[in-house]
């Protein structure tokens, strides 16, 4: 059996010592490595409940907007404390008429593709 380190190795760490941001790194072959036998088995009903049903926003948060630019692709996204500075970003995403603009709330789920306004 194969030993798993979660430790950065030195290479990785003076790669990433100058850089501006934080390294985070990316552990998926060490997860792929552990046996299916350590990972609770999940309904497809359930995960889909879960994920796409059941989605919190935290305490603070009145609104996620979720903005995908329809030529590059881009997709940026914003936190927003107050309604008010949700709206006026919500207007001037329409206004540009070229990115697709998911709405959460504590309440709901919208989605507004701008090309068809």
């Amino acid at each position: 059996m194969r030993h798993v380190s979660w430790t950065i190795t030195l290479q990785t760490l003076h790669r990433f010592a100058m850089s501006k941001r934080k390294y985070y790194p990316n552990k998926w072959k060490q997860v792929k490595a552990v046996p299916a036998k350590y990972f609770e088995s999940v309904d497809f009903e359930d995960l889909m409940d879960w994920k796409m049903g059941g989605y919190e926003l935290p305490e603070g948060v009145v609104c996620l907007l979720r903005e995908r630019n329809l030529k590059t692709n881009k997709v940026t996204e914003y936190t927003y404390m107050q309604m008010s500075a949700a709206k006026r970003r919500t207007h001037k995403i329409l206004e540009h008429g070229n990115s697709e603009l998911t709405i959460c709330t504590h309440s709901q789920v919208a989605h507004i593709d701008a090309t068809n306004l």
